[in-house]
């Protein structure tokens, strides 16, 4: 999945409030945290590879930015200009992108908008060939939606308080199958001299021809598209507060502390490092068991796999969140798997790996392995129920640095794929001894993980070479 944000506009209306800067450079705080960080950050935490930014207005500023704020993803990024930005509308931006784009699902944020990460999700998931993230309250100055059964059958901003169902705020999620249609809309547009209009027309055109528009909803989650002194000050009062940064990195699907600060254990000398890893007992479903059960085990770190996150077998809970406040730990989490019979439409449901600790946890990421079984793709034939475990996703590594007292630990947390050959683990498995060699190089590093074979294997020589001890 890619990701577009479209900041070529000159945002004259909130100069007056914050001066010639682009408008997603507005700050949240003295940190220098802005909304183009919160955006970011929040896609990249969402799964998404790679970042395109339409830039126009005070480009330099934008560029600049990110190149000093996001030095070791610099490859995810891609500035695309919008020459035309003084004379053109955000239909005209898009354009510029259609060939980045092209072959590719992605999502359209407006540059103005500060939101809640959990909003992204729900609409990530939609199978609906594009989908605009709504809220159902009334918001003034915005793009509003009319709904019919679960489609959008109008949009625009000339719509009533009496005939609108709900407030656009600003995002758009288009699937990688309707990139032509979207922008040959937009081509017809722009070559009858339509430049000045918002991309949203060509969406409406092909709601007008049929083509399904979904929706989904931003429950009671802080958002706000900031276009003038009034939005900026609404946000600053009920959003930037709400808004905890949790940094992430390209590719990666973790949680912090999923905005809620844990409590820390007392640190205390305790090295050498006691380690535990676990794979959970039907994923979490015995909970106070496990807890327990990991309590007596008095770790420094623990590992965890099989770990669900909003999955209606383990009672929509976030599985990784309940241990580690119970344990009083730091926790990381990465998404395995999207568990298509285990959420709901506007509330997916994960599975993957954790990793806990009483120490703090430092540059989480995520390997997902290159080679993966098809067993658990769904399949058009098979009626989609928990029994055949259908999922999107695959088998993943997920790393991060525990930050002993004195020096760091690189942790790789492994599961590798039950479902298929001992050459497709063992290629699976040469993939993270690949990558942690280049960590061990600069400190000592621990895999572990449910590996579904035995390390002794003949095919597992490369775990047992020079420096590694089983």
């Amino acid at each position: 999945m890619k990701a577009i944000i479209l900041a070529a506009g000159q945002g004259t209306r909130i100069r007056s409030a914050h001066g010639d800067c682009p408008k997603c450079r507005i700050r949240f705080d003295r940190t220098g945290w802005t909304i183009l960080d919160q955006q970011i950050d929040s896609l990249f935490q969402a799964g998404a590879e790679d970042i395109g930014i339409i830039v126009g207005y005070e480009k330099d500023q934008i560029i600049r930015h990110v190149r000093m704020n996001y030095r070791r993803s610099l490859d995810r990024f891609q500035f695309i200009e919008n020459p035309a930005f003084a004379e053109t509308n955000n239909i005209y931006s898009l354009w510029m992108a259609r060939s980045w784009l092209k072959g590719s699902s992605f999502v359209i944020l407006n540059a103005g908008v500060a939101f809640d990460p959990e909003i992204l999700p729900p609409a990530l998931s939609s199978a609906a060939p594009i989908t605009m993230i709504v809220d159902p309250a009334w918001r003034d100055e915005t793009m509003k939606v009319i709904i019919a059964g679960n489609r959008v059958v109008r949009m625009s901003k000339q719509i009533s308080r009496q005939e609108f169902s709900a407030t656009h705020i600003g995002i758009t999620v288009v699937d990688a199958a309707a990139h032509e249609c979207l922008f040959d809309r937009i081509n017809d547009l722009i070559r009858r001299g339509d430049d000045r209009v918002f991309f949203n027309a060509a969406v409406q055109r092909l709601v007008n021809e049929g083509l399904h528009v979904a929706y989904a909803e931003t429950g009671d989650r802080p958002w706000a598209e900031i276009d003038d002194p009034g939005d900026l000050a609404f946000a600053r009062h009920n959003v930037f507060p709400q808004l905890v940064r949790i940094p992430a990195r390209p590719g990666i699907s973790t949680y912090g502390h999923s905005g809620r600060k844990l409590r820390r254990a007392s640190m205390g000398p305790s090295v050498p490092v006691h380690d535990t890893h676990c794979e959970l007992e039907h994923r979490g479903l015995r909970l106070r068991e496990i807890t327990k059960f990991l309590e007596s085990q008095k770790a420094d770190v623990i590992l965890l796999q099989e770990v669900d996150l909003n999955a209606r077998r383990t009672n929509f809970l976030n599985v990784a969140e309940e241990i580690a406040r119970a344990l009083q730990m730091n926790y990381v989490f990465g998404r395995e798997f999207q568990e298509l019979t285990q959420g709901h439409r506007t509330s997916p449901a994960y599975h993957g790996q954790a990793i806990l600790s009483r120490w703090s946890l430092r540059n989480p990421r995520v390997i997902r392995f290159s080679s993966q079984s098809d067993f658990w793709r769904p399949q058009w034939y098979l009626p989609l129920m928990s029994l055949f475990q259908e999922r999107l996703g695959g088998r993943i590594a997920l790393v991060t640095e525990v930050e002993m007292p004195g020096e760091r630990l690189a942790d790789y947390n492994l599961h590798l794929e039950s479902r298929g050959d001992e050459n497709l683990r063992l290629a699976q498995l040469e993939e993270t001894i690949e990558d942690a060699a280049t960590q061990a190089r600069r400190m000592p590093t621990l895999l572990a993980g449910d590996l579904n074979f035995d390390i002794s294997h003949p095919a597992a020589a490369s775990a047992r070479g020079p420096g590694w001890i089983p």
